[in-house]
């Protein structure tokens, strides 16, 4: 009986393990899931974070925006106002509720309608931005002197859109100052405009830098794993905010470059070393397109008297612009000695899509891009090419082009073997 017993206990058990054994399991389970479950809200307060910095930025942005001191209208491609900044609203003295979604030629003077229609002819025809001086009539029937900056860009949605810019000259129209006073009021007009760019640019830069920073640490799994399907739109953010922070170096470069804030380091530099560093930067992208580097080097070049870090800004540009702009083919690199004229020569050459001759004489402009249009195959803002030939200017250097459109371009750079020397003495 005794033993009957003990096996009927041995078999309750063993009938027993079974259960335990799955109570365990669900327990376990339960502490996964609630690991999980703080790595997700983790993650998603890393977001969060991200989108308050961005939401911050956009904020100064537009503050700085509304409080500029020329006005800004963005127009839809039928010429309605969809936007203005208060500056814009106070010039023609109408509430910006109001302007919205009225026509700009509405507060055109009649006899400049047919100008204002022939400068957005020019930008749709891909001539790049435009610059002209309109009549503008206000509320009260008085009426403005403007100076008009317009450029077509194309919208979230992907329409095009025309930022415009307005400038009051009606005092500088009527005062009849001399030239000398004109151009010292351009000066600073265009100092004001760097000012206010290097404001915006030194605003953007510390956010920018935080949203790399974290998103980065999301798709690096610092905080946890992160989802397949968040992995793209982390990727997405990445790449945009990296965009967004070059585009604002560039920005802060022209400023810089135009109110002469960039110091000049001098010491010996020896070209074919910087030339090298700066090749190994952009050789990545050249390696995903498939382009050969090829180099033809000068051995009696002398080491010259310049500032390293400016010549390097100068090389990359140029060298990003010869990858970006050829499909396939070569990048030949070269360098000679100029010793009639106390200098060496850079020559970067594509195999790329080349540039029209009428174009040539644009494109050193800022902001100025010569493959422009309401459908655009290359990023960029068209400020490298603004910022060589600004710091080669600082540096008592030269850049000149050659191109034959479709096939293929070459940029020369000329530096004097010495910063204070003439390149003919």
């Amino acid at each position: 009986m005794k033993k009957r017993s003990e096996n009927h206990q041995t078999k309750k058990g063993k009938k027993k393990a079974p259960k335990e054994r799955s109570a365990k399991s669900i327990d376990r389970l339960n502490q996964e899931l609630q690991t999980h479950q703080i790595e997700l809200e983790l993650q998603n307060e890393e977001l969060r974070l991200s989108q308050s910095l961005l939401e911050e930025s956009r904020n100064k942005y537009s503050a700085l925006y509304d409080f500029a001191p020329i006005g800004y209208f963005t127009l839809d491609p039928n010429g309605l106002i969809l936007e203005v900044n208060l500056k814009g609203s106070e010039l023609l003295q109408i509430k910006r509720e109001r302007l919205v979604k009225t026509p700009f030629l509405l507060y055109i003077a009649k006899g400049d309608r047919r100008k204002f229609y022939a400068y957005q002819k020019k930008i749709l025809k891909k001539e790049g931005a435009q610059k002209y001086e309109i009549e503008l009539r206000r509320r009260d029937d008085s009426s403005i002197q403007a100076e008009v900056h317009c450029m077509l860009v194309q919208g979230p949605s992907g329409r095009p859109l025309y930022l415009t810019v307005v400038n009051d000259i009606t005092d500088r129209r009527r005062s009849g100052e001399t030239l000398a006073q004109e151009t010292t009021k351009a000066e600073q007009g265009r100092r004001l405009e760097s000012e206010f760019i290097s404001v915006i640019s030194h605003e953007l830069r510390t956010p920018l830098h935080a949203v790399i920073g974290y998103t980065d640490l999301l798709l690096n799994a610092t905080y946890g794993a992160i989802r397949p399907e968040q992995a793209d739109p982390l990727k997405g953010v990445l790449k945009n905010a990296q965009d967004l922070l070059s585009l604002t170096d560039n920005l802060l470069d022209l400023s810089r470059i135009e109110t002469e804030e960039i110091p000049i380091r001098l010491q010996l530099v020896d070209i074919p070393s910087l030339l090298k560093e700066a090749v190994a930067g952009v050789k990545p992208l050249a390696k995903r397109k498939s382009l050969g580097i090829r180099w033809i080097l000068s051995d009696d070049l002398p080491a010259i008297e310049s500032d390293p870090c400016t010549l390097s800004k100068i090389a990359t540009h140029l060298l990003s612009n010869a990858v970006k702009f050829t499909a396939k083919g070569t990048i030949t690199i070269s360098t000679r000695n100029v010793s009639d004229r106390n200098g060496i020569e850079m020559l970067i050459q594509d195999t790329g899509i080349g540039i029209p001759p009428e174009k040539l004489n644009k494109i050193f402009n800022p902001f100025y891009q010569v493959h422009s249009g309401l459908v655009r195959e290359f990023d960029g803002a068209g400020l490298g090419l603004a910022i060589v030939k600004g710091l080669l200017n600082l540096l008592k250097g030269e850049v000149h082009v050659q191109s034959d459109h479709g096939k293929s371009s070459i940029f020369t750079i000329f530096l004097p073997y010495r910063f204070h020397s003439s390149p003919h003495q």
